[in-house]
Formats: C-alpha cells, sequence, structure tokens
C-alpha cells in the first residue's frame, strides 16, 4: 500500500500560512451534520494576504506544472444540486509560470481590501462559503489544496427600531395583545415584552414562545424548516444572497389550550451581527470627520491625540454612546475608546501605517543631496547675466568650445540643434540629444566629448569638463522649472556656465550656498541700442522691410498675414505649433536678403531658438490669453521679462540692422508697452521641483492599490520643501495619468507615458497616445504600418486651415512616437522610417504655411458655402486699420477679416460684396469700441471673460443686422431728424 501510496499520491504538500495568523482572531461555525469547525475571521473589505509553501515529501523528486496559481473565492453551494456551484467572488493571482520544480518553494500571495459582500453561513440547504484555492496545474490532475475562511458581515446599529405590536383570538372566545420592545436584536440580545389578554373565555394550559428559521432557495420556499429554541445561536438575517437564497426569522408565539388546541402568531423579525461601539461610531458622520482630521496631519502624534481624545470625549458623553459602551464592554475611561479609533482610521486611510516613511519619501527640502556625484567635486559657477543680445551666451559657447568635453542645455531643440551644428562646424565633434533621438557626430556612432541636448535629456551622471545652462530664468517656470532646478544642482561639471536674466542671480547664488559653491558674477549690456518708438505703427500700410508683427493668437497670425499680403507684401509665419524644421525655413526665408519676403508675423516663439535680422518689432497686442491654475482661460498684460525677451530680438548684433525698434500697432498701446519695459523684472524666488520615479515608486510600494494621479496627488500633499523651492505643476502628468488609468501597464511605464510632451489641447494627439497604450498594454508592437494607418499617411498638401492644424497635430503625432522609441525601441521598433515620413510632411507643412493666405481665403470660401472651419481656439486680439486702404481691402476680401464669417443661404447671393462691405464695417466699430482701453481694462481685471467678450460681438451683430440700435442705427435716426426740420 505505501508503494502504491507513492507512486499514485501526491508528489508534493500545499500549505497556506497567513502572515498574521498569529493575532488574527478565528471564528466557529457548525456544519451541516453539527460539527464546529473553527477557521480565521475577515470582514468585508479586509486584505488576505500570506504565503503559499510547496514541499516535496521525499527529496530529489521533481514536479512538471503548467503554472501555480491562487484564488480566493466566495461561493454558494446547494445541497440538493450539489453538482451546480454559484461563484460570487472569484480572484485569481499567479504564482508561477509554467516550469519544473525540483526543491520546495515557497509564493508570496495578496488580495488587496477584498470585497466579501456576504457572511459565512451552513444551514439545512445550502452553504456560503469563502476559502483560498491553490492549484498546481498539470497534464493529468491538477493538485488541489482548499483553506476555508469565515466571514462575518458587521451592521451598524439602526437608527429607527420600532416595537412589535400584533394580536391574536377567536372571535368571542380569545384576544390577546403582544408587544416586543423592539424588531431588530443582534445575536446575543434578549427579547423583552408583554402580553395582554383583552378577552379569555378558553382555558389556557401553557405558552410557548419558539423563535423559528425558514430558508428558501432559488425562487420559491423549501419545505424544510429547523426550529430552534432561545438558547440556540442564530445567524444574521440573509435577504436575496446572490439571487440565490434568503434567511429570515419569525417570532412565533403559540397558545394551547386543556384540548392541545394550538393558537398561534407569527412575526417576523431582523437578526443582525452588531458591530462594536467603535465601528458604529467611525460610520457616524460626525466621528468619521475625526479620522480624516488625524489623515491629514498626522505629524505631531501628542498634539493630534489630545485633540481627538477631546472631541472623542465630547461624543462618548452622549447618552446613547455611553449605553452602547456599556453593551460592548467599554464602562472605562474615553481613553479605552482611542486605540479602536485609531486602528479604524488606519483602515480607512492606509497612508496612516506608514506616514513616516511616507514624509521621509516627499521630503524635498534638500535636493542637493540628491546628487552625490556634484557633491562629491568642487564645482565652480559662472552666471552670465545679461538682456536679450547681450552676448552672454556666446562668451559660455566659447568656453564650452575650447573644453576637452561638455554639455550645452537648452530649453528648446531648435537651440540644442544650432549649438550642434555650431560645434561641428567648428571640428568640435558633438553629439544632439532630445526627448525623440540622439545623433552622433560620428558615423560609426562612437559618443562625442561633447553634447548639446534639451534640458530635460541632461545626464547628472557623466562627468565634463564644462556645462552650459542656458535660460537659467526658466528655473521659476511652473511646468519645466525642475529640468533646471536639476541641472544646476546635478550636473557633473567642473565648470558650470549659467545663461540668462540677471533677475536669477540672488537666487542660484542661495542655492549654491547650500551646495557650499560660490558664484561668480559676470554682467553683460546689450551690444546693439534698443529704442522705444514714440509713434504707433497704426496701420499695416506703415510696414517696412525688417518689421516683425508680433501676435498672441493663432486667429491674429492669421488675420494679419492675410491683410500684409493683400497690400501686394510677402511674409514670413512662425508659431509655436509649427515644426521646428518649418520654423528655421520660414526663418531663413525672412533672414535671406535675395528672398522677396521681408516681414515677418510671429508669436512669441520667436523669443528664443530662432536667429533672426529683424529691425523692428510690433506688438500688435499687448495682452496675452493665458491659462489660470483652475484651467480657465485669462486675457492679461505681457510680463516686463516676455517684453523684453521679445522686444530684444529687434537690431541683433551682427545682423544688417545695428540698431533694434520696438512699437505697439495701437497708439492706445504704446504709453502701457512703455510702462512695461521700464518695470524690473521681478527676481526668481523659488527653483522648481518634480516628484522622480524612483520617489513614486516608493510611494507605490507603501499604497499599492493607489492610482498613479492619487500617489502624485498624495505626494505633492505631503511634500515639504523650504522657501528656495516649489513643487511644479503636475496637472498635464495628472491628466494624462488619469487618461490611462484603466489600462494595464505597470507603474514606470505608466509613468513614462505620463511625462510624454503632448498639448492636451490636441484631441488627436491625446487619442493617440491612448491608442499606444492600449497597444503597449497588449504587448503588441506599434509599427510603421500601423501608425501609417491610425494617421492615414501619405497626407495631401492642406487645403484650408483646418487641414494645416491637422498636419500639425499628425506631426505631434509623429514626435510623440520618436519619443516613446526613444524609452521602448523594442515596442516602437520603427523610428528611422517614422523620422523619414516626418521630414516629408515637415515639407508638406512648410508648402501650407507658405500659402497661407489662400489657406485662409479657402476656408473662409467653404465656411460661407456651409462648410464651418475650426480657426483657432484663442480669441482674436488684433484690431483692423482704420485707414482706407483697409476697407478697400476688405470690401476686396469678402467677409470679415477676423474669420468671422457670415454664412450665406442660395438666396442671398445677390449684392454680395455691398453687404459684406458693410459688414466689415461694422465690425470695425465693434472692434474699435470693444478692444479700446475699456475692454483692455475690463479683461485685466477679470470683469469680462473670452466667452461674454463672443457673446457681446455676436449679439452687436445681430442688432446691427436688424436695424435696432448701434452706430448705424444712431445715424440713420439723427439724419431723419435732421430731413424732418428741414421740411
Amino acid at each position: 500500500m505505501s508503494f502504491l501510496g507513492g507512486l499514485f499520491g501526491p508528489v508534493c504538500e500545499i500549505d497556506v500560512i497567513l502572515n498574521d495568523a498569529e493575532t488574527r482572531k478565528p471564528a466557529e461555525i457548525k456544519t451541516e451534520d453539527g460539527k464546529v469547525e473553527k477557521h480565521f475571521l475577515f470582514y468585508d473589505g479586509e486584505s488576505v494576504s500570506g504565503k503559499v509553501d510547496v514541499s516535496f515529501k521525499q527529496p530529489g523528486k521533481r514536479l512538471e506544472h503548467q503554472g501555480i496559481r491562487i484564488e480566493f473565492v466566495g461561493q454558494i453551494e446547494l445541497f440538493n444540486d450539489k453538482s451546480n456551484t454559484h461563484e460570487f467572488v472569484n480572484l485569481v493571482k499567479e504564482l508561477a509560470l509554467p516550469g519544473e520544480l525540483t526543491q520546495s518553494r515557497r509564493y508570496d500571495f495578496e488580495f488587496m481590501q477584498v470585497e466579501k459582500p456576504y457572511e459565512s453561513y451552513i444551514g439545512a440547504n445550502v452553504r456560503l462559503r469563502y476559502f483560498l484555492k491553490v492549484t498546481i496545474v498539470r497534464r493529468l490532475s491538477d493538485l488541489v489544496k482548499e483553506y476555508d475562511l469565515i466571514v462575518h458581515q458587521l451592521a451598524t446599529y439602526p437608527d429607527v427600531n420600532n416595537s412589535i405590536k400584533m394580536e391574536v383570538g377567536i372571535e368571542d372566545c380569545l384576544h390577546i395583545e403582544f408587544e416586543y420592545n423592539k424588531s431588530k436584536y443582534h445575536l446575543k440580545d434578549v427579547i423583552v415584552g408583554k402580553i395582554y389578554f383583552l378577552l379569555v373565555r378558553i382555558k389556557i394550559q401553557h405558552m410557548e414562545l419558539q423563535l423559528i428559521k425558514k430558508e428558501i432557495t432559488g425562487i420559491g420556499e423549501s419545505i424544510p424548516i429547523r426550529l430552534f429554541l432561545a438558547g440556540y445561536d442564530p445567524t444574521p438575517t440573509m435577504r436575496d444572497v446572490n439571487k440565490k437564497f434568503s434567511v429570515r426569522y419569525f417570532l412565533n408565539l403559540v397558545l394551547v389550550d386543556e384540548e392541545d388546541r394550538r393558537y398561534f402568531k407569527q412575526q417576523i423579525l431582523t437578526t443582525q451581527r452588531i458591530m462594536h461601539l467603535v465601528f458604529w461610531c467611525v460610520e457616524r458622520r460626525y466621528f468619521a470627520r475625526f479620522c480624516c482630521q488625524y489623515a491629514v496631519d498626522s505629524s505631531g502624534f501628542s498634539k493630534d491625540k489630545c485633540e481627538v481624545l477631546k472631541n472623542l470625549n465630547k461624543f462618548y458623553k452622549r447618552k446613547e454612546i455611553q449605553r452602547l459602551g456599556a453593551e460592548n464592554g467599554l464602562d472605562g475611561h474615553v481613553d479605552d475608546l482611542f486605540p479602536f479609533f485609531l486602528r479604524h482610521a488606519k483602515q480607512i486611510f492606509p497612508m496612516l501605517d506608514c506616514m513616516d516613511d511616507l514624509r521621509k519619501i516627499s521630503d524635498l527640502r534638500l535636493p542637493p543631496n540628491w546628487y552625490p556625484d556634484a557633491r562629491a567635486i568642487q564645482r565652480k559657477i559662472i552666471f552670465h547675466a545679461g538682456p536679450t543680445n547681450s552676448g552672454k551666451t556666446h562668451h559660455a559657447i566659447q568656453r564650452f568650445l575650447s573644453a576637452k568635453s561638455g554639455i550645452y542645455c537648452g530649453p528648446l531643440k531648435l537651440l540644442a540643434h544650432e549649438i550642434f551644428q555650431k560645434s561641428n562646424d567648428a571640428n568640435v565633434p558633438c553629439d544632439l540629444v532630445t526627448g525623440e533621438e540622439r545623433v552622433y557626430a560620428s558615423e560609426d556612432a562612437r559618443p562625442a566629448p561633447h553634447i548639446a541636448c534639451t534640458i530635460e535629456m541632461c545626464s547628472t551622471n557623466t562627468p565634463y569638463e564644462v556645462a552650459v545652462i542656458d535660460e537659467i530664468q526658466m528655473i521659476r517656470d511652473a511646468a519645466r522649472g525642475w529640468a533646471w532646478t536639476r541641472a544646476l544642482l546635478g550636473l557633473c561639471a567642473e565648470e558650470i556656465h549659467v545663461c540668462g536674466e540677471p533677475a536669477a542671480i540672488d537666487l542660484v547664488t542661495e542655492l549654491m550656498y547650500t551646495t557650499g559653491e560660490e558664484v561668480e558674477v559676470r554682467n553683460y549690456k546689450r551690444l546693439t541700442p534698443l529704442t522705444v518708438l514714440d509713434y504707433a505703427l497704426e496701420s499695416l500700410d506703415n510696414l517696412r522691410p525688417g518689421d516683425c508683427v508680433v501676435c498672441f493668437s493663432k486667429n491674429d497670425i492669421y488675420s494679419v498675414s492675410r491683410q500684409i499680403e493683400a497690400r501686394g507684401l510677402e511674409c514670413a509665419v512662425i508659431y509655436g505649433s509649427l515644426p521646428p524644421g518649418t520654423k528655421l525655413e520660414q526663418a531663413k526665408k525672412f533672414n535671406d536678403p535675395n528672398d522677396p519676403c521681408k516681414i515677418l508675423v510671429a508669436t512669441d516663439a520667436i523669443g528664443m531658438g530662432l536667429n533672426l535680422c529683424i529691425k523692428r518689432i510690433i506688438f500688435n497686442s499687448i495682452v496675452k490669453p493665458t491659462v489660470n491654475e483652475k484651467g480657465e482661460k485669462e486675457i492679461d498684460s505681457i510680463t516686463t521679462s516676455q517684453a523684453l525677451q521679445i522686444a530684444g530680438r529687434a537690431g541683433r548684433y551682427g545682423s544688417s540692422f545695428k540698431q533694434g525698434e520696438v512699437t505697439t500697432m495701437h497708439r492706445e498701446d504704446l504709453a502701457q508697452l512703455r510702462e512695461i519695459l521700464r518695470e524690473p523684472v521681478p527676481p526668481v524666488k523659488a527653483a522648481g521641483l518634480h516628484p522622480t520615479p524612483e520617489q513614486i515608486e516608493m510611494f507605490a510600494y507603501h499604497l499599492p492599490d493607489a492610482s498613479l494621479s492619487n500617489l502624485i496627488d498624495i505626494f505633492v500633499s505631503l511634500s515639504q520643501v523650504d522657501g528656495l523651492y516649489f513643487v511644479c505643476n503636475i496637472d498635464d502628468f495628472k491628466f494624462l495619468a488619469d487618461m490611462i488609468q484603466h489600462i494595464p501597464l505597470n507603474l514606470r511605464s505608466r509613468y513614462v507615458f505620463c511625462t510624454a510632451p503632448l498639448n492636451r489641447k490636441e484631441p488627436f494627439v491625446c487619442t493617440t497616445l491612448l491608442k499606444f497604450a492600449r497597444q503597449f498594454s497588449r504587448n503588441e508592437p506599434l509599427t510603421f504600418s500601423w501608425l501609417c494607418r491610425h494617421t492615414k499617411w501619405p497626407l495631401a498638401a492642406p487645403k484650408n486651415i483646418k487641414e494645416l492644424v491637422h498636419l500639425e497635430a499628425v506631426h505631434d503625432v509623429f514626435d510623440l512616437y520618436l519619443w516613446l522609441s526613444y524609452r521602448f525601441m523594442d515596442m516602437f521598433p520603427d523610428a528611422a522610417q517614422v523620422r523619414d515620413i516626418q521630414k516629408k510632411l515637415d515639407d508638406i507643412i512648410q508648402v501650407g504655411v507658405s500659402n497661407i493666405t489662400k489657406l485662409i481665403r479657402a476656408s473662409q470660401t467653404g465656411a460661407a458655402a456651409g462648410t464651418a472651419e475650426v480657426m483657432s481656439e484663442d480669441f482674436p486680439l488684433s484690431r483692423p486699420g482704420r485707414d482706407s486702404r483697409a476697407a478697400s481691402d476688405r470690401h476686396a476680401a469678402g467677409p470679415a477679416e477676423a474669420l468671422s464669417v457670415a454664412v450665406e443661404g442660395p438666396g442671398e447671393r445677390r449684392g454680395r460684396s455691398l453687404r459684406a462691405y458693410r459688414s466689415a464695417a461694422k465690425q470695425d466699430d465693434l472692434k474699435s469700441h470693444g478692444r479700446g482701453s475699456l475692454a483692455n481694462r475690463l479683461l485685466r481685471e477679470g470683469l469680462l471673460t473670452q466667452e461674454m467678450l463672443r457673446q457681446l460681438q455676436s449679439e452687436w451683430q445681430d442688432q446691427h443686422r436688424n436695424g435696432r440700435y448701434g452706430l448705424g442705427s444712431k445715424r440713420d435716426d439723427s439724419s431723419k431728424e435732421t430731413r424732418k426740420k428741414k421740411k
């Protein structure tokens, strides 16, 4: 027998050990045959964790398997149909992949905050059980081990517990009333009541009081009934459990007369397993607030404990609480309540259990200590301070080129590319590193000693002789400031040359004081004079070669560029969402002395990254749309720093213009521009910080069930920074985290996807990221053919503005693919092919921008024909010219210049040019009144919003169209009155 047992019996033994077995309370349950089983007790929402031991009975044995898994199962068994079980909970954890076991192994498992909706139950007809099931999958027969658990459901003490009143009787013989003190009882309760004999004409021998339990399975009642006397332990009432069964209790009073005739009356009761006093208390809103207070600020334990105890004491003095306390054995001081309260608070807020660790992880008060390699060397910090066009960056780059090794860190790809080219042209091998790629100077792909990179891509582990950090004032940027902080504190370079505005000197000096490093400041003055003119441009007729009109919205870019070309002038166009190649091509076109294009229309994107031969900067407006902390659009005046950065592009040293000039388009803006430029630039007061992937991973270790968005929120709420730092805005990060939360990704990959550089206002790009993440989660590579299908490549040249905007979005999608391919090369394998089609797309966009006037005209024609075109999400801030030439241009062009086009019906074609002229004139009236100093002041003060302006414009046009009132109607009325007087 032993031989056969060893041959056919199980090769190994499986054992389940709970992590908290030593401290967890056991519970008993009676089986259907009356035996008592004892298992560990759990409640709804509690985690179940432990270890699975797989041990061999005999050494040297081997076990091939197709996988090992553990399941948490909640199951209902009907005794009359044991072949059919119903699972209402089934959670699975894979412990091991298919393979071979040659020795005993231990596997950890954890089911977090498991939902256990029903109580364990064994009755006459049904059994509800919870158990852990370990399965070693084999080809012929699986090895299975089941480990039972007991679950209790805790109910709150009822707010309303009405008494039971009933009556029973026989006509003219018996009339009795029964009254019981309540209808809901806990399992150890006492039923107290009275019987009133109102009419008795029979002789009663005795009375019986019984407790009857009925089980109902399926649809109808089950016939078998088990009767329990008062001494039996009941179970809680159970109603329609998983639509399989219910358990109810009835109170049955029986009267037996001399002839053994029985008179009875049944009344349903509700039995509950009442939770401990403290659990009921925590369910109360008044008490739960204390948990929240403790969770919000758990530092300074003694002070918080005293505060909570004070509130607990106030709560404990309530009569109903004292009564419940006495019933539950809490007759002592309120201090007895605090340990239970604290335990439950930690169940509600898991971070309380590891608050000290979380605070240490999120302690951002000493960022210099994050970079031990940089602290191990003595660095020399040189601050090149000066305005735009002062040569500060030039001097730093000269030192960079003369060094044996160096790194340039810039805010834009264009700047990094410029230094990359300049270095290699000077026979200094230099690699280019951006978020999308690394371009090697050598053909054999050997790393060069010099690197030009975007600042986010700089390495803090590689030693260099010289490092250059450009535009250091951006250390205060709410979104990207952390990258400058990281570079300044972490670069391992003997010399660090910092370039930027003088406003950042004090902060950099203080930051370097914390690292024990001194700062040498070298001040520079502007190399060419910059003059604020005494007059505004006022009309586009006054444009001269070398002029640059600066706008702050795409609508203004479209409007101004069209008005310029309507005057027979050619203009280049540069704005932020254009690809870098297109920007460079437009800049080259504008700078070329042999090209007829002598006018530039641009946004503040020209503030850095492009070398332009500009004679005069003309601000089309001095107010700029922005987004506040709440995500709401606001319109505010440009800052002094922004104005100086843009105005400084005029009269660049080394260009054909030896002096720069700056003015405004409109006369009323000129005084305010002078005031802005005269104001000192506010000093940079703090440097940005951002949680690192390592810090978030450590948070996730302590809070494994929290989403990435929640982890970031908790990190920021617990983070501590001193006065020199601030935590950067994480809204974009959280937006992406929430967007891909439902996609199964590991934390590191999820973090990378959430740091992807994209504009969340572009639906097509956001949708593409979502598709990338979904396919990535399925471990399916995103191939070149897949990307072409998604973007519908190849694409044709744009025919209108809407198509141009879409091409820009597709270019951003290609950028996104390349950015992800740099981090996940195996999942985004076709970077070279995507880079090729991106260059082709850049050429297509260049053609579209070169013909932007035609695209605008096509968009207006499409709109007039009934096809609405989306022009821009920004509100147009430009004002039309007030000269006759502008009026004639509008007359020739058709509908309104600001691309707010009226839609004509088929019967409205006649007299179109006259109606278009009047419409344009009326819009001039609106804009001249709506864009004056009053409108600007209301916008700056937040009393007028973008939407309100649109509504005003719409109402103004409707009123003019109906002839009700306005400037035109007033003139008509006055002329009528004059004619009446003459008559």
